[in-house]
């Protein structure tokens, strides 16, 4: 079935992956940030999250903002504040170890979940 299929053009990302996902719309940022990280770095990612989030304040900020998405061209468009956006901080957790949200993971999901909705 097609995710998108029973989506409501104006649900918010968060919304629509909490609905699809089984959890809270409040859980969407920490979720998405351990779903989207490295794969390597995903149980660091999911222990790190919960102890210091301080350390990923960017990548919640920017994930929050993705989760009031209702159109995949802002979810593209904000995606790029991951790694060189206006918002981007650098970090050495970030930067040079690369524990990170991936913004393609990001978009890939919300593609999935979100669809090919018309942007108007």
């Amino acid at each position: 079935m097609n995710p998108s299929a029973n989506h409501a053009g104006n649900e918010s990302l968060r919304d629509a992956y909490a609905r699809l996902n089984g959890c809270t719309p409040g859980s969407f940022e920490r979720r998405m940030f351990v779903r989207c990280v490295s794969t390597g770095y995903r149980p660091l990612a999911f222990l790190l999250i919960r102890l210091v989030p301080d350390w990923f304040s960017l990548d919640l900020e920017v994930l929050e903002d993705i989760g009031r998405s209702t159109r995949l061209d802002e979810v593209r468009e904000l995606c790029g504040d991951f790694k060189v956006g206006v918002r981007h901080r650098p970090s050495f957790i970030r930067d040079t170890l690369g524990l990170r949200t991936s913004g393609r993971r990001v978009f890939a999901i919300a593609q999935q979940i979100l669809g090919q909705r018309p942007s108007s």
